[in-house]
């Protein structure tokens, strides 16, 4: 029987490759597990060398008495604040949930990255990531809200990545994690609340994901993020919407008073959040830098997700204040 030798060499070099892009991958992969302890261990040495800042004074000072929120944030990183100064006192450990919590969205963006990207992409985005000075000093590590809300939405969106592009996975515990994420990003920080609506603009743009408006999961899911931030919402019943005061006064700021001029904003903007800015806004959110558009569905989920807490950055940098 005759075998043409051109299909056996090509059979023959087909498993070398498929063994030599599993080692490459193997190799992004551990190099990313070790940026992420490089920078968590790097975190610890600065969480035990460094006093508080205003914030997270202020914040272990609230969190001395449990409550179902608090003024001017919701109440999920005053919790642990107040269980992890009982278990360690009021020292450079409290900050150690929040490490890691930090190493976790990590984890998380690497994994999230590679699945839609590859793993060189996963593995640049979880060092940009953790080399952005915001987000290495303050959400990578102090006691304030951006930890525990990085994580939620990191979270949320590994989830929703593999409901979205993955044809077998299961969809009811996949949507109840997403619903759940969902909740703990509101029991973080009010700025989760672009997060839904990044969602329903992708649901409502992309081919083939509008089935998910008339099946009961994603309902489900939203019923449980809004009874896990049922907390912060009667807290603030009782006490005359006093969260919102913040967030109203900041609006006003905007229109009645002078705020530093566009290219200083942009200054300060650029200084706190470069590499992950540029790695961000056109890699992670699937911009095609040879074609120039977003074509990939994962490009497009990305940045479905990203607009509207994007645009608001984006607005945020030429005015005074913040949504908090």
């Amino acid at each position: 029987m005759l075998h043409s030798p051109r299909a056996n060499t090509s059979v023959g070099d087909a498993a070398p490759q498929a063994s030599a892009e599993a080692a490459r991958a193997y190799r992004q992969t551990a190099l990313a597990i070790a940026v992420i302890l490089g920078f968590a261990l790097a975190r610890i040495v600065l969480a035990f060398s460094l006093d508080f800042g205003v914030d997270e004074a202020y914040t272990l000072t609230m969190a001395r008495r449990l409550s179902w929120s608090y003024f001017d944030h919701p109440p999920l990183h005053q919790w642990i604040a107040h269980f992890a100064a009982l278990a360690f006192g009021e020292n450079g450990a409290v900050r150690l949930p929040f490490i890691a919590l930090f190493a976790a969205t990590g984890w998380l963006v690497f994994t999230l990255t590679r699945d839609l990207f590859g793993a060189a992409a996963g593995l640049l985005a979880v060092f940009a990531l953790n080399a952005t000075p915001f987000f290495f000093a303050s959400a990578g590590g102090w006691i304030v809200p951006d930890g525990p809300l990085l994580f939620a939405l990191a979270a949320a969106t590994w989830s929703l990545s593999r409901l979205l592009f993955e044809p077998e996975a299961p969809v009811v515990p996949l949507w109840l994690a997403v619903g759940f994420f969902l909740g703990l990003a509101g029991l973080s920080k009010y700025s989760a609340a672009f997060f839904p609506f990044g969602l329903l603009i992708f649901l409502a743009i992309a081919p083939g994901q509008r089935r998910w408006f008339v099946h009961p999961a994603p309902y489900c899911a939203a019923l449980i993020a809004l009874l896990m931030i049922v907390p912060a919402l009667a807290w603030n019943a009782e006490n005359g919407w006093v969260s919102c005061a913040p967030q109203t006064a900041s609006w006003r700021r905007r229109i009645d008073f002078p705020h530093p001029s566009t290219p200083t904003r942009v200054a300060r903007q650029s200084r706190r959040m470069r590499p992950s800015m540029t790695h961000g806004d056109r890699c992670s959110t699937g911009f095609d830098r040879s074609s120039g558009s977003v074509t990939s569905p994962g490009s497009r989920r990305a940045m479905g997700l990203s607009m509207p807490a994007s645009s608001t950055r984006r607005w945020s940098t030429t005015s005074a204040g913040s949504f908090r």
